[in-house]
């Protein structure tokens, strides 16, 4: 195996390591995931045929506008956990 080339950053980008790369995919994965299930319930529930009221509470849950303007719980909860995941991912580099 050779060794990998040094490369130059003549551009002064700020370079990440590969776990931060992996923890941010990861965290775009997920987020995505989580979309994707939300919006394929509503889906599912259309052609089950469920009540209206079901399918205007979900949309509450994402779209509506909560206590004290936040966007939604299922949206804070998504963002925070893939803040969480970025710090730690941050850690680690630290450390290192």
């Amino acid at each position: 195996m050779s060794k990998p080339e040094e490369v130059e950053n003549e551009e002064g980008w700020e370079l990440v390591s590969h776990e931060t790369v992996r923890a941010t995919a990861f965290s775009a994965a997920f987020a995505m995931a989580c979309t994707a299930a939300y919006y394929g319930l509503h889906v599912a529930l259309f052609w089950a045929g469920g009540p209206i009221w079901l399918h205007g509470a979900l949309w509450w849950s994402l779209w509506g506008r909560p206590i004290r303007g936040m966007r939604s719980l299922f949206y804070s909860l998504r963002w925070h956990l893939a803040r969480l995941v970025w710090r730690k991912a941050a850690q680690r580099e630290i450390r290192q």
